[in-house]
């Protein structure tokens, strides 16, 4: 078949394009899965992970996350069908800045849950934040599942709050979710989606 090269100008991108064939050079990352509708008021909040292996992490996005109250976040991972929530199963550090206050942060070792918040969320739906989380290992029971992420937005002062964080699990073992919580109270969230990033 003969090559044909379309010019920028003579190509409508707002327009739908049904391709067939194989499509190369428009990235290697795929939805997984999504909730368009989030949760109000929930306890936590459950989401699966891929067990595809021709995954090489995984990328959690949550959009308009924030508690009922001014807490730490206390993200857990799901194996075998519970979740791993018994002191000495994770480590985890953050480091965290909000307006007017010095950059800050703290790390645990031995813990019973992921941290990755130094300033506190927002606790109220004027006072959002997007969580940002880099999944790796977790389809694996011979590599520790690791987590790096970002929860940045408001804090439950209004003011805006950057927080960095990362979590090792401490033991090896297949990751079949990840739960969202607070270290106490709720949890609301407008949206989430789960991607798959290949090599």
């Amino acid at each position: 078949m003969a090559l044909s090269k379309i010019q920028a100008e003579s190509m409508n991108l707002a327009d739908t394009y049904a391709f067939t064939g194989t499509v190369s050079g428009a990235g290697k990352m795929e939805l997984i899965s999504s909730d368009t509708t989030g949760a109000s008021g929930v306890s936590s909040a459950d989401i699966s992970l891929s067990q595809s292996t021709d995954y090489h992490h995984q990328i959690l996005v949550v959009n308009g996350y924030f508690h009922s109250s001014a807490v730490d976040t206390a993200f857990r991972l799901i194996e075998g069908g519970s979740v791993i929530s018994a002191n000495g199963s994770y480590n985890s550090q953050r480091i965290g800045r909000k307006d007017s206050i010095n950059t800050n942060g703290s790390s645990n070792q031995n813990v019973d849950y992921m941290r990755f918040q130094w300033y506190s969320a927002g606790d109220s739906s004027s006072e959002p934040s997007d969580v940002y989380l880099k999944i790796f290992n977790s389809t694996s029971s011979s590599l520790k599942t690791t987590i790096t992420g970002e929860i940045n937005g408001l804090d439950n002062n209004g003011d805006i709050s950057t927080n960095f964080g990362n979590a090792v699990r401490l033991a090896s073992a297949v990751a079949e979710g990840i739960r969202l919580r607070a270290a106490s109270g709720n949890i609301s969230y407008a949206n989430y989606a789960l991607y798959g990033v290949k090599l």
